[in-house]
């Protein structure tokens, strides 16, 4: 099991304990216990992040903030309608509301269902200097994956985030991902990673 999760899986409830604190099966699903190296990847990330979509240096910092400047981001790329800007942001608030994607090491997957999007979006923020986001570690967090589906859309949802989940256990990686210098740079190491 990867030392990202430091979980054990509970069969008969499905809930996972990671350092004493109580998951809920919904918690659960976002740690990256799916098994070790050398799993195929199907890459789905590079369909869905795109070079422009990854923020090298984030500014806000504490949770509410973080959402919106990257909600924010996908409006003035296109990817969200300028319309639609305040629904996706209030599906992305209330999700956060009822259990807290801060995992652990610095790494947050904010997501949410709405049929603002038409499909499955993402965009990759990194902080320098960290924010605040209710990690399980309490630690601040500062990289972030913000996944966005229609709610019709399941599969391809929790695929991505396993997949971007895995590539984010290694500790080298997010070390190499925080000294990365550009977009192209970030979606390399996760092609080296991926095919290892």
């Amino acid at each position: 099991m990867p030392p990202f999760c430091k979980a054990e899986s509970t069969a008969s409830s499905g809930v996972q304990h990671a350092e004493n604190v109580a998951l809920t099966p919904d918690q659960a699903m976002l740690l990256p216990c799916l098994g070790g190296k050398g799993r195929h990847m199907n890459k789905r990330y590079r369909k869905v992040l795109q070079p422009r979509n990854i923020i090298l240096d984030l500014h806000a910092t504490d949770k509410p903030g973080v959402i919106a400047e990257l909600v924010d981001h996908l409006v003035s790329t296109g990817d969200i309608a300028p319309q639609k800007r305040d629904e996706v942001l209030a599906a992305v608030l209330s999700r956060e509301k009822r259990m807290s994607t801060g995992l652990q090491h610095g790494v947050a997957v904010p997501h949410g269902k709405t049929d603002a999007v038409s499909d499955l979006i993402a965009v990759l923020g990194r902080s320098r200097h960290g924010a605040e986001f209710a990690s399980l570690d309490g630690r601040p967090a500062q990289i972030f994956v913000l996944i966005l589906s229609p709610e019709s859309m399941a599969g391809p949802h929790v695929e991505f985030l396993a997949e971007i989940s895995r590539l984010l256990t290694r500790a080298e990686i997010r070390e190499r991902l925080l000294a990365a210098e550009s977009a192209e740079e970030i979606l390399n190491l996760f092609d080296q990673s991926a095919d290892r």
